[in-house]
């Protein structure tokens, strides 16, 4: 493991209802049993070869920086781990902002009353077999931006304490 961090994989499947709330109670029990400071959601977008929609490489959602307590630190740390890898369209005021009582993100800050945010990384990252390049520049940076975010938690200087809503 290049971070160190938790991993909870679930894919779609009968019992899972994302019309449901609270739609994750194992998860949710899980975060709080091993005292996690952050969540980060990570979904795949569609890639489309016009660039009419999503026009990203990476798209950040924090119900417009509401789930993260510095959010200027949090852009800056994230821009940075990915440029170094050449990915830098990465959209922060996107439609993907994880606001609905039904996503992981509202959720997780909800119960747990942690940082959280979603990435949606574009299909044009996710394509090893056609853009190897791309989709090893994406894990490289997300590696270095998840391990910088966890020692900004760590030192308690991004999140801090984030009040229960």
């Amino acid at each position: 493991n290049k971070t160190g961090c938790h991993l909870w994989v679930r894919n779609n499947n009968l019992e899972a209802n994302a019309s449901l709330d609270h739609q994750n109670p194992a998860l949710m029990q899980y975060i709080k049993d091993h005292k996690i400071l952050g969540h980060i959601d990570i979904h795949g977008a569609r890639f489309f070869e016009d660039k009419l929609k999503n026009n990203f490489d990476i798209a950040i959602g924090t119900s417009r920086s509401s789930y993260i307590y510095n959010y200027e630190e949090f852009q800056r740390i994230i821009t940075a781990s990915y440029e170094r890898y050449q990915i830098i369209n990465i959209d922060f005021n996107t439609e993907f902002q994880a606001t609905l009582n039904r996503t992981l993100c509202n959720q997780v800050h909800r119960h747990c009353g942690i940082m959280t945010t979603q990435f949606e990384i574009n299909g044009e990252f996710r394509n090893p077999q056609k853009r190897p390049e791309e989709a090893i520049n994406m894990i490289n940076g997300s590696i270095d931006c998840i391990n910088n975010l966890v020692e900004e938690v760590e030192k308690g200087k991004i999140y801090g304490k984030i009040p229960r809503h």
